[in-house]
């Protein structure tokens, strides 16, 4: 199967606060950026499923510009920059119970300040139980590089990670607990995070729990 996609937008939000889908069609809506900035994404990608296995090829383009930033030598990257990348995702079901995953993600930011280059490779397993328990286990790489660079001091990047989860659905459906930690092993690093494609990373160990309770 192949999908491809396009879109456009202006952002005039000043506060941060809107009544609005998080995405449109996978393209995310509220980013950090400045007001004003303008900006157009492109979204192309293949997908097959055969048997127990789904493959899926992306590629991605971001193009955005802050016309009030745009002076001659402004500082801030931001204000022209282009972002691209690339992902492949595979799943398997090796059993009824146990899926394994994995992925590998690839993105460049370019501005006239410097490049970036920013890579996560995953693996990861799912693991189902009739009576109701969830686990999710990932391992993670990533790596972070700038050149072309004018600014001093910009992090060269290379680190592990661990991430699990585990949840319960109650008989009925009626509730849903889960219990997650990122970052696992409390793995230190320094790295430019914003930049990163993929979901925030952070330099600790965090544990969340959440419950979610169904009336009627």
């Amino acid at each position: 199967m192949l999908r491809a996609a396009a879109f456009k937008q202006l952002h005039i939000n000043l506060f941060g606060a809107s009544i609005q889908p998080s995405t449109v069609a996978g393209f995310v809506i509220a980013r950090n950026e400045f007001a004003t900035a303008k900006r157009n994404e492109f979204s192309v990608s293949l997908e097959h499923s055969a048997g127990r296995a789904f493959v899926a090829l992306r590629g991605f383009r971001r193009e955005t510009e802050v016309p009030y930033l745009l002076v001659e030598r402004s500082f801030l990257p931001d204000a022209d920059a282009s972002g691209t990348g690339g992902s492949v995702y595979v799943n398997w079901i090796a059993h009824k119970r146990l899926t394994v995953f994995g992925d590998d993600q690839l993105f460049r930011f370019g501005s006239g300040r410097f490049d970036q280059y920013d890579n996560v490779a995953r693996v990861g397993l799912n693991l189902i139980h009739p009576r109701g328990l969830f686990l999710r286990v990932t391992a993670s790489h990533v790596t972070q590089r700038f050149v072309n660079s004018e600014v001093s001091g910009l992090p060269r990047s290379g680190f592990a990670l661990a991430d699990f989860s585990l949840g319960y659905e109650f008989a009925g459906k009626r509730a849903y607990a889960s219990i997650g930690m990122t970052n696992a092993l409390n793995a230190r690093f320094n790295a430019v995070i914003e930049g990163l494609s993929i979901d925030r990373f952070e330099p600790r160990r965090r544990v969340l729990a959440t419950v979610r309770w169904r009336l009627w």
